[in-house]
């Protein structure tokens, strides 16, 4: 709310003279409370429902009276004509910031006498205190088209005392039969909040729809109160500094001082990058009234690109007065480096695509750029993220594909289609218009090459892919050459022109990859080998490979494929039968598509997996998924298979290809989240009784197949000694599942588990989570979540990888309708509860529902991100149970909201989403 009270100003002390009020005497035998000019603001009006709401900024003795007027003041005559007036007797003590609706059904705490009617057309009110025939006026506020003179009121004359203080007249906007209300809510002293609800731009209005529950909340705090007067800073890295202002109000010159430290934990730029700035303290002491402070953050420019970065700095340590509503503060950095994106012309169904690669080690924001043909552009929406590793896809909006593909890419018009099929180069530019990467078309011509006909068409999707690809090669004749983790087929190069370069092979036999010279004396036939190439070999590598990819455009992958039961216990498990498989054609493929072609080819059971750009992840391919040219990717065969070489042709039809998986079946996903954008789930199928369980295995923590130290974020089921990406539940079960869940992160800090997916779950049966840690036990539903701490402790370390430490924190308990009865109902929660709204994100409406256990005092509130109040929801005595209310945030920016139930002494917070 607050605004900067001085620019460039160091500790500008702002002197105030003493304030000498003229307090009238009522002559009434009545105690009441002597209103002043502003002591009673409006923040409220609609002419449709004649109704009107005001806040005291003092606090109101029972017996208190005042009126309200819609009349034309004369201040000739000192009177009113054609004016309504309401009486308004306080039955109570009113406190300060107390909202008061005024409504023909009655205004609580207090007794109403009269009524106003309010006009469809220009109109005003006037709030005042009578002393015999004198009107000691306190509040103004008018609306609707003037016609009147130009120093007029709204049709009337300005009572006098309005003149001297202007913060007890409001003039809002001038349309007719409307209704206006203020957007937030705010903290600070009596002036403070006069000085806020005197600024239009916290106003809204809205002549349509009907005026909404009141939600504005204020919290007036005694002064001194101190704040930063903005939450959010815009600079470049290449800036030297930036400046954050604090602001004091209304200080007596007393010892005051207060912290502004930097928060290490929430922010994602480095202390070097603000050159080590940790805190600096402000010491007030001596300034009478209001003044600013300066206070310097240094800035480093490490020359590597960041994307945006945020410092996030918070006031702390007041040793006397109030925080106001901006006690942390943003400070956003915009990289000036152009990170390192890789376009790609690629093929799928015989059509071209364009695939855009991010070959950075950390997320990419898209928002804003633009791709660039000749005259045609291509602009990306503002929430277009590109993860490590990940890729975005484009395709024409006729193309014929999967829709599980299309709701992961972008379908481009007709004209916009035009890119792909011409001749030409494509330009990837960011915001500032710079060219971060381009691609030429190829010269094969893929119009001559056969598509799969498809009957259906899908809507159209502008969501970005989850694919997520690896840093590859490609048979487009790009410009640019990046270094990083490539692969190649060792009959395809001379691996002595790469010297310096190590280059590793997986020993399917062995489950482990292998140093080329040092492990192995030659070089395995068509091994694959993997290596990090700097610049100058990865241009040479380009070179040597280009003609060899060129020859196989017929779309026919071949590979080697192999299962060694190594401890020879009969059974294929953990890293047995895991190969290493490139994509060497030029054909791009979904890996539900390619699985099924392997399981016709080999006629076993087996699963895909993609590893991350460096190697230093492994994960479970889902369907829709594109294995991209050149890609590297994973087949675990489960059962046991000779050596055997096979070739698929990608463009190859498959009789169940792209259809969905018609089996009836419940699905609990769970997800982990964490910062910086650390995600990883797990999935429960409930299946029906003729179908057989099967397991997929989640690989993530085999250090074997790493080959850099350990990224990301891991949730695990446990059985026995193997961990699982997905768990299978006969629905037939007649006893409890225990499923240990373990958790590992190369990161410290919060995280939330949260319900990612919950469909069709069997009737009466109950899922819980049990948190071993807080010895405490959640029963879920579609909307549940939970945050907790994780420390990596780094405890076990191998061959130079180092895995995170592994915590087994979590149980997810499932519990078949027939044995509910035998469980103990103990184990439900039996306290108050705060469920994720739903739905989350949302535009522009959600609900958010909580359970009590008892009867008692409720307050729901919403706050913005730097918690601002934003709407009070409920604040009330209710009855025990579950309750659901939903709020419509129509005038809110899109953006992190924070909600809050208070009931007694129990306080709890969740985090919601605004998308528009």
């Amino acid at each position: 709310m607050a605004e900067p009270l001085q620019k460039k100003a160091l500790f500008n002390k702002l002197h105030i003279a003493l304030l000498f009020f003229v307090i009238l005497i009522a002559k009434s035998s009545q105690a009441q409370t002597l209103l002043l000019p502003g002591d009673i603001a409006f923040v409220s009006v609609s002419a449709s429902s004649s109704t009107f709401e005001f806040i005291p900024l003092t606090n109101i003795e029972k017996g208190t009276e005042f009126q309200i007027s819609n009349g034309f003041w004369s201040n000739e005559n000192l009177s009113f004509t054609n004016s309504e007036t309401v009486i308004f007797t306080a039955e109570a003590n009113i406190n300060a910031g107390t909202p008061i609706k005024f409504a023909r059904s009655g205004v609580e705490n207090f007794d109403v006498k009269g009524t106003v009617n309010l006009s469809t057309e220009s109109e005003r009110l006037f709030l005042y205190q009578k002393d015999s025939d004198v009107n000691r006026f306190i509040y103004a506020i008018g609306w609707g088209s003037n016609e009147g003179e130009k120093d007029s009121f709204f049709g009337s004359e300005l009572p006098t005392i309005f003149k001297e203080n202007p913060n007890s007249t409001l003039r809002l906007g001038s349309y007719n039969n409307y209704q206006y209300y203020i957007k937030n809510g705010a903290s600070g002293t009596p002036k403070m909040l006069q000085d806020f609800v005197q600024k239009v731009a916290f106003w809204r209005g809205n002549d349509e729809q009907g005026f909404p529950k009141f939600g504005t909340s204020f919290n007036l705090l005694n002064p001194p109160v101190i704040l930063f007067d903005q939450s959010l800073t815009t600079v470049k890295e290449s800036d030297k500094s930036t400046i954050l202002n604090v602001a004091i109000y209304e200080h007596d010159g007393s010892k005051l001082t207060v912290d502004v430290a930097f928060d290490s934990a929430y922010s994602s730029i480095d202390r070097e990058e603000i050159k080590g700035f940790s805190a600096q303290t402000i010491n007030f002491t001596g300034l009478i009234g209001d003044a600013v402070y300066e206070v310097e953050i240094p800035l480093e420019n490490d020359g590597n690109y960041e994307g945006r970065e945020t410092g996030i700095f918070t006031l702390q340590n007041l040793s006397k007065g109030r925080f106001g509503d901006f006690i942390s503060h943003t400070v956003l950095v915009l990289d000036d480096e152009v990170p390192e994106i890789k376009l790609e012309i690629s093929e799928l169904l015989g059509e071209s695509i364009l695939v855009v690669h991010n070959l950075e080690s950390r997320e990419i924001d898209l928002g804003g750029w633009k791709l660039r043909k000749g005259n045609i552009d291509i602009g990306l929406s503002r929430n277009t993220f590109l993860g490590v590793g990940e890729s975005i896809v484009f395709i024409d909006e006729d193309m014929a594909v999967p829709a599980s593909l299309l709701s992961s890419a972008y379908r481009l018009e007709t004209e916009q289609a035009k890119m792909l099929s011409s001749q030409g180069t494509i330009q990837l530019r960011n915001e500032e218009g710079v060219k971060v990467s381009e691609v030429e078309k190829p010269r094969y011509d893929v119009s001559k090459v056969s598509t799969l006909n498809q009957s259906t068409k899908t809507p159209q999707s502008n969501r970005t892919s989850q694919s997520t690809s690896a840093e590859i090669m490609t048979t487009s004749s790009s410009k640019i050459v990046f270094s990083g983790w490539k692969a190649i087929n060792s009959n395809e190069v001379d691996v002595n022109d790469f010297g310096n370069t190590n280059l590793y092979f997986w020993d399917e036999s062995k489950a482990e990859f292998l140093l080329v010279g040092k492990d192995i004396s030659t070089t395995p036939k068509e091994a694959i080998l993997i290596g990090f190439f700097d610049e100058s070999n990865a241009s040479k590598l380009e070179t040597k490979r280009k003609k060899s990819v060129a020859e196989n455009e017929e779309g026919v992958l071949s590979t080697l494929i192999s299962t060694t039961d190594s401890d020879e216990n009969d059974r294929i498990q953990n890293l047995e039968g895991l190969n290493l498989v490139r994509n060497n054609t030029n054909v791009a493929v979904t890996a539900g598509k390619l699985e099924k072609l392997l399981k016709n080819k080999l006629e076993v059971d087996l699963s895909l997996y993609h590893s991350s750009p460096d190697f230093s992840n492994i994960s479970l391919l889902k369907d829709d998924d594109l294995i991209l040219p050149e890609k590297v990717f994973w087949v675990k065969v489960n059962s046991e298979v000779e050596t055997v070489e096979i070739e698929i042709d990608l463009r190859e039809g498959v009789e169940t290809d792209f259809q969905e998986d018609d089996l009836e079946k419940g699905v609990l996903e769970l997800e982990v989240v964490g910062q910086p954008n650390q995600a990883s789930n797990i999935q429960i199928n409930f299946l029906s009784e003729a179908k057989e369980v099967q397991n997929n295995l989640n690989l993530k923590l085999n250090n074997k197949v790493f080959l850099n130290s350990f990224k990301g974020a891991v949730l695990a089921g446990a059985i026995a000694d193997e961990y699982y990406d997905l768990v299978e539940v006969n629905s037939s079960l007649n006893n409890i599942t225990e499923l240990p869940l373990k958790f590992a992160s190369d990161n410290s800090g919060e995280f939330e588990l949260e319900v990612k997916r919950w469909t069709d779950i069997p009737d009466g049966w109950v899922i819980q989570v049990e948190d071993l840690k807080e010895d405490k036990v959640y029963e879920l539903n579609e909307n549940w979540s939970l945050k907790f701490n994780y420390t990596n402790l780094n405890d076990i370390e191998s061959d130079e990888i180092i895995t995170p430490f592994m915590e087994e924190r979590f149980v997810v308990k499932v519990v078949p309708e027939s044995l509910l009865d035998n469980e103990s109902n103990d184990e439900l929660p039996s306290s108050v509860e705060l469920y994720q709204n739903y739905p989350n994100p949302f535009n522009p409406t959600t609900t958010l529902s909580f359970y009590m256990p008892e009867d008692g005092n409720v307050k729901l509130s919403v706050f913005n991100i730097v918690g601002q109040p934003v709407a009070v929801l409920i604040q009330e005595t209710m009855s025990k149970g579950e309750h659901n209310l939903e709020w419509d945030a129509s005038d809110m920016p899109s953006g992190i909201y924070i909600y809050q139930l208070e009931i007694g002494a129990n306080i709890m917070t969740r985090k919601m989403t605004l998308v528009k």
